[in-house]
């Protein structure tokens, strides 16, 4: 405690205790500080930037800040559910005299696959969509009981197995 410091709230010179005796101000902070090692004490007091450098650093602070804010505060999207696509499976390429029609009598295969009623559907139209023919919609009706005596109502989102028929089975 041999370093004789000045208050910084009162300017009085030469304080050697912790405590100025004109204001009465706690300086043994300031005291701490002085009496530091030389190589320690060295810190920078100013930091020179050009004006370049300081536009620099506050465009970069404001993308990481608004970078950051999208990432944490984006809307979320809805999740659409998957779509199902309708597999036919054709072994030869359907001819204009194959396609059924409701004059013919249509045989159903063992092979089948899901549909999902999407909105705008009915059953004609899925027959028409799958068979060509909107009177062959009986076949759809055959594989899904759970369409008896709702045939015109049926529900977006409703599973519906859809037969294939003879011509379009890859057995035969």
């Amino acid at each position: 405690m041999n370093t004789k410091i000045t208050c910084p709230v009162c300017d009085r010179p030469e304080i050697e205790g912790n405590i100025c005796p004109n204001c009465e101000t706690d300086i043994s902070l300031v005291r701490m500080l002085a009496e530091l090692p030389e190589q320690e004490a060295k810190l920078p007091t100013k930091i020179n930037l050009n004006m370049t450098e300081i536009i620099v650093i506050i465009v970069i602070a404001l993308s990481l800040i608004f970078g950051v804010s999208t990432v944490f505060f984006a809307k979320e999207e809805a999740v659409k559910p998957p779509v199902e696509k309708p597999v036919i499976v054709k072994n030869e390429p359907e001819k204009p005299s194959e396609k059924p029609t409701a004059k013919t009598t249509q045989k159903p295969c063992l092979s089948a696959f899901n549909y999902t009623v999407q909105k705008g559907d009915s059953l004609f139209l899925i027959a028409d969509k799958f068979y060509g023919d909107s009177n062959l919609i009986n076949l759809i009706l055959e594989n899904n009981p759970q369409l008896k005596g709702r045939e015109n109502e049926i529900e977006i989102g409703d599973k519906l197995l859809i037969p294939n028929v003879e011509n379009n089975c890859s057995v035969k």
